[in-house]
């Protein structure tokens, strides 16, 4: 545990080299030098008093011990030249672990005050220790202190945020484990920290998420359930890259005074370099740089998306170096991943939700990495083993992390992370119970989404019909286009008519390929009747349930073309939702959609004056089926009964007062529906009463009837597009008692209008009585 007395101490340190030393990271470069040369002389001193040989300052060293550094027989100047000359020493010394060598290569002093660097060195003689985990903690602050690299993007991982994600990835004692930008090393020592603690008796299923397990309660017997053998296989298993050598340096400080005793922590550039391309690990844990350069980077060409931004580069190197059968992955990026619609960032997410084994998104709230950035980030959680045997995506929105989301980054109560994790690892380990258990009453669920991986690449009906229209449209303009000039061609030069009429017939085959049609139109109507009749509905239903086999193969990968797999919670449509306690049933289960007759089957010509009543948007809008315009006769009632009306069939208006209910009393005149409205007949899972309550709640009604300011939008949306609506579907008998205290509500506020209206009266005869 930090105390205030070691956390003083640090902030003295720095305060005391700020004026000569200026940049943070000179600070702390130097803060590091000071602490593990004095614990280098302090280790001496234990192996001395219990009668060894010293490990560090000895033979040409032992004149540029820690002691022999303070002794108060030299002056200030010769302090300085023996601290330059002892690490220039180190270095070059043959006899000391080649780790300290490492750590102190290309240090040096780069100031020359004598009177700064005695009270710095007082400040670093006063650290006491009776081992190494508290000048771990001291170091732990020390890196938490260190200000933004901007420039590089790269900046501080929380700690609390690190944990959770080493929490869900849950990494092995057997697991292979790499950071490909480990910065100082943050992942690896909280992957460390995990591994020794599951395996430490009574602690094994302990996560700091959850339980805030602090190691030094355990100290003594952290890590007990593990063998020699097991132990030294857990060092050799742990790898960070870093292309930084300050980080470099951080990073096998911060691992070493975390009890790692031979950290691996290479001086690489992930994105640049390729000798160490073909390793693979079983676990890659990350928050990669964002920033990418002016002109971007130019990688090597191993990358799957040879793409020439940071963050794209990154998660392709990620995804890349898992193992392919159980490699697992939890990793930080930019909201541009989740969203941005360009070519790469597309096919990362196709490749990642179909290929990479992407099982759970977390998004975090903006500020997380505040002081230094107000960044939006999204954590991405791979594990391949969990997405071969599901088809679902498990989305998680963070709202709080336990501190506020300011510059000053306080504690505060509110922490979604425990119970996000508590409820991530059910769903990784048991996907029934998960199901179940968002059945209860929890208010957490609202940040939860489960979600069928189809559902990314779904587009709204509206973009999948223009997206046909306009590619269909296109193909028919050139090939009329092409028509008119092979005519031309053909009456200028009559001759060569066969030649021209043979170029054109390959052109207009070529047109009927790729767009499934038979004929050329004479006009755009005919051809945009064609296109309504032949390919609207159905470029609709692959556009929003991604099946369909009547529409051409050119037409689909136009569409497919389109797909952005947008992963971001907020753009999962609300009728996903899975908060409720309920069965979600899809409404094409529920009942049979019949839209009325198009193509204008009901011209006033066939009209009569007595017969079948023709329902307009009249009796769906009013609820009044006493009234009628039009009639058929019996003749065509027969030839159209397909459209007919019976009792309790729901009637959807569909254009100008759209979205406006009604169900068809008993009594009704029979008849059948114009082209302005939608029959739904029910089955008997659900009330029709219920399900036209349902479709009338604001949910649906803003969802699929109006537009972003609340009108009226012109023409209902497409029926594939209205039979994937998720219906909670609770007993007939549940739905009856709904329907109830919905009626007993209604009635209520129609008394409540009623009362609203008579004091309205009350007012105005107040007012009218000040001017008698």
């Amino acid at each position: 545990m930090l105390t205030k007395e070691t956390k003083k101490r640090i902030d003295d340190a720095r305060d005391t080299l700020v004026g000569v030393l200026p940049l943070p990271t000179d600070q702390i470069e130097l803060i590091t030098i000071g602490l593990i040369y004095k614990f280098m002389d302090d280790q001496d001193e234990e192996l001395r008093q219990s009668g060894f040989d010293e490990k560090f300052f000895k033979g040409t060293l032992k004149d540029y011990s820690w002691q022999q550094l303070m002794s108060n027989q030299i002056s200030a100047d010769q302090r300085v030249t023996k601290f330059i000359n002892g690490i220039e020493q180190i270095q070059k010394a043959t006899e000391i672990p080649l780790l300290f060598k490492e750590i102190f290569q290309n240090a040096f002093l780069k100031f020359r005050d004598g009177k700064v660097l005695q009270r710095f060195l007082d400040l670093i003689n006063g650290f006491t220790y009776s081992h190494s985990e508290e000048l771990g903690n001291a170091f732990e602050y020390l890196l938490k202190t260190m200000g933004s690299q901007g420039d590089n993007g790269q900046f501080r991982t929380p700690k609390n945020i690190i944990d959770f994600i080493v929490d869900v990835v849950n990494p092995l004692k057997t697991d292979t484990i790499l950071d490909p930008a480990c910065g100082t090393g943050g992942f690896l020592v909280s992957s460390f920290k995990h591994l020794l603690r599951t395996n430490t008796k009574g602690f094994e299923n302990t996560r700091f998420t959850l339980n805030g397990i602090d190691e030094e309660k355990i100290y003594q017997n952290l890590g007990d359930k593990l063998t020699t053998d097991e132990r030294k296989n857990i060092e050799k298993n742990i790898a960070g890259y870093d292309n930084t050598p300050l980080m470099v340096r951080l990073a096998r400080v911060n691992l070493y005074l975390h009890h790692f005793n031979n950290p691996k922590i290479h001086e690489y550039n992930t994105l640049i370099t390729d000798t160490r391309w073909k390793d693979r690990y079983d676990c890659i844990l990350a928050n990669p740089p964002f920033m990418t350069p002016k002109g971007g980077i130019d990688p090597h060409n191993k990358f799957r998306i040879p793409a020439n931004r940071t963050e794209i580069l990154f998660s392709s190197y990620i995804l890349q170096h898992l193992n392919s059968e159980k490699g697992k992955a939890g990793f930080i990026v930019p909201e541009g991943i989740i969203f941005t619609t360009s070519v790469d960032y597309v096919n990362l997410r196709k490749w990642l939700l179909y290929e990479a084994g992407l099982w759970a998104v977390v998004s975090l709230p903006a500020n997380v990495f505040q002081p230094y950035s107000g960044v939006k980030t999204s954590i991405l959680f791979i594990d391949k083993e969990v997405a071969r045997n599901r088809t679902e995506v498990l989305m998680v929105k963070i709202e709080n992390d336990g501190f506020s989301l300011n510059t000053n980054r306080s504690e505060i109560k509110e922490n979604d992370l425990p119970e996000a994790l508590k409820l991530i690892e059910l769903c990784k380990s048991n996907k029934v119970e998960f199901i179940n258990e968002l059945d209860t009453d929890n208010e957490f669920f609202e940040k939860i989404r489960f979600v069928h991986r189809d559902e990314f690449a779904k587009l709204d009906a509206y973009k999948s019909s223009s997206i046909a229209y306009n590619y269909c449209s296109k193909q028919f303009e050139n090939i009329s286009k092409l028509k008119k000039e092979t005519n031309e061609k053909v009456i200028e030069s009559p001759l060569k008519s066969d030649k021209y009429q043979e170029k054109f017939d390959k052109k207009k085959q070529d047109f009927f390929d790729l767009i499934g049609i038979d004929f050329i139109p004479d006009t755009n109507e005919e051809f945009n009747i064609w296109f309504d009749e032949n390919i609207r509905e159905n470029a609709i239903e692959f556009g929003t349930r991604l099946t369909n086999s009547e529409i051409s193969e050119n037409i689909k990968k136009h569409i497919e073309s389109y797909r952005n797999f947008d992963l971001g919670f907020n753009k999962l449509t609300d009728d996903l939702d899975t908060t409720s306690k309920y069965e979600m049933v899809r409404l094409e289960r529920l009942a049979h959609f019949k839209r009325g007759p198009f193509g204008g089957s009901l011209k006033k010509e066939i009209f009569v004056e007595k017969g079948y009543l023709v329902y307009e948007q009249y009796h769906a809008i009013n609820n009044d089926f006493n009234f009628g315009r039009y009639f058929i006769d019996d003749a065509k009632y027969q030839e159209m009964k397909a459209f007919d009306v019976h009792t309790n069939d729901i009637l959807i208006s569909c254009s100008g007062t759209m979205g406006k209910i009604a169900i068809v009393p008993e009594n009704h005149p029979e008849g059948i529906i114009n082209q302005a409205l939608l029959r739904l007949r029910t089955n008997d899972l659900i009330s029709p009463i219920y399900l036209k309550k349902i479709l009338e709640s604001d949910n649906i009604q803003n969802k699929y009837f109006r537009n972003q300011n609340g009108v009226a939008i012109q023409n209902v949306p497409s029926v594939a597009v209205l039979k994937d609506i998720l219906i909670p579907l609770p007993p007939i008998e549940i739905q009856n008692e709904i329907i109830d205290k919905i009626d007993k509500i209604d009635k209520k506020i129609e008394i409540l209008e009623s009362q609203i209206d008579e004091l309205r009266s009350d007012i105005e005869i107040e007012l009218n009585q000040i001017w008698i």
